[in-house]
């Protein structure tokens, strides 16, 4: 029998098991377009506390570890009504719904919190965040050219909107 996902807003001291898992998350590439390796500093300026954080939450195992975590963010490139929404989940879980779960309590946040939509930015080789941002409801509304990527491959940037 499948344990019911628990989310709760991300804590300070989940910062160094999330920033492992996004850490993991960028050195198998395919799935991000960070390239970089995060200190905990970078993640908790980024994620948690820096001028564009608008909410964070966390996915967390039966035993109480982050499995997973979603956030919302003011960026340059959309309307300030809007969140620009990143999502990971630990590689290699086997629980199913750990996305579905965060993006309820994600949606809920910008509900409360008064945003009109949310937006997903995902390179088009990120098949699995595509089909996950569709599933989610998100429709494409604009795309921009395939770009030069450091592995000498480009990806094109499709963008997403989901209404609130």
């Amino acid at each position: 029998m499948d344990q019911q996902i628990k989310t709760r807003d991300t804590l300070r001291e989940d910062v160094p098991q999330l920033c492992l898992l996004l850490n993991e998350i960028i050195s198998m590439g395919g799935t991000t377009s960070m390239r970089t390796q995060l200190t905990e500093g970078d993640f908790l300026s980024y994620y948690l506390s820096g001028a564009g954080f608008i909410s964070c939450v966390t996915a967390l195992s039966d035993s109480g570890d982050p499995i997973g975590f979603q956030s919302l963010s003011h960026v340059k490139y959309i309307p300030a009504t809007w969140g620009d929404i990143a999502t990971f989940t630990k590689p290699g879980i086997s629980q199913r719904g750990v996305g579905t779960t965060l993006f309820a309590h994600t949606l809920s946040s910008a509900q409360s919190l008064g945003l009109e939509a949310i937006n997903a930015t995902v390179r088009s080789y990120n098949t699995g965040g595509l089909r996950y941002y569709q599933k989610m409801g998100f429709i494409e509304y604009k795309r921009e050219p395939a770009t030069p990527l450091e592995s000498q491959s480009s990806a094109e940037m499709i963008f997403h909107k989901r209404d609130v």
